[in-house]
């Protein structure tokens, strides 16, 4: 398991510190759900290793990622902050994890009484804005090719390492089933345009996880 965080994603040392003093301590096991999309969760998880799947069921019941808790990450349910209409996410361990959770409502007062807190709260909502922006539009794209690369390069910007050769090591591993739910793509289409791409060398795949050797080359196959 990889102990730096990626480049994008700071770790929100003050959560885990808060968590481990007043927090509950809890392993999931790959497969495991930490939250059930049917249930109301009342807690909050700061993801010390591993990582966790976030999905949702569309309209004619395919599941479908959102996207993935990261270590150094506080995540909730979906709308746990507020009562309005939302989507009923499902959070499985992607990995084995190690988290800590505690009632969100404390969280909620931890955050009122610790600025450090909120402070890493606010930015990683800001963080997740982004993300959920650029996921509109590399969805948003009629070709599948193009909205695969989109999805590599939205993976290039969030969920990676950039390393001393100027690859991307992308740090979530994922497989073929995993990118056509991201991508809203059938698991046929995903493998003939990952086997290309691997073909002509814009990625590499090692035991499931992704490098993308030169971004640039990458980016420039948009519009090939």
């Amino acid at each position: 398991m990889l102990e730096s965080m990626s480049d994008f994603h700071s770790y929100a040392h003050s959560h885990l510190a808060y968590l481990q003093k007043h927090g509950q301590k809890v392993i999931y096991k790959k497969g495991q759900l930490l939250v059930r999309r049917e249930e109301d969760s009342p807690w909050s998880f700061f993801i010390e290793s591993g990582y966790v799947k976030m999905m949702f069921t569309d309209d004619i019941g395919n599941e479908r990622v959102l996207g993935f808790g990261i270590p150094g990450m506080t995540i909730t349910q979906s709308g746990s902050f507020y009562s309005m209409p939302h989507v009923e996410l499902e959070y499985e361990a992607h990995t084995d994890c190690i988290v800590w959770r505690m009632p969100r409502s404390e969280f909620i007062a931890a955050m009122q009484q610790n600025p450090e807190i909120f402070r890493e709260w606010h930015e990683r909502i800001l963080q997740n804005h982004n993300l959920l922006i650029e996921r509109i539009l590399y969805i948003g794209e009629k070709q599948p090719r193009r909205r695969i690369i989109s999805w590599l390069l939205a993976m290039a910007r969030y969920y990676s390492f950039h390393q001393p050769d100027d690859s991307y090591f992308i740090e979530i591993p994922v497989n073929q089933s995993i990118i056509a739910s991201w991508t809203h793509l059938s698991r046929e289409t995903t493998s003939k345009i990952i086997s290309e791409l691997k073909k002509q060398g814009l990625i590499h795949i090692k035991h499931r996880f992704i490098t993308v050797p030169d971004i640039e080359k990458l980016r420039k196959a948009l519009y090939a």
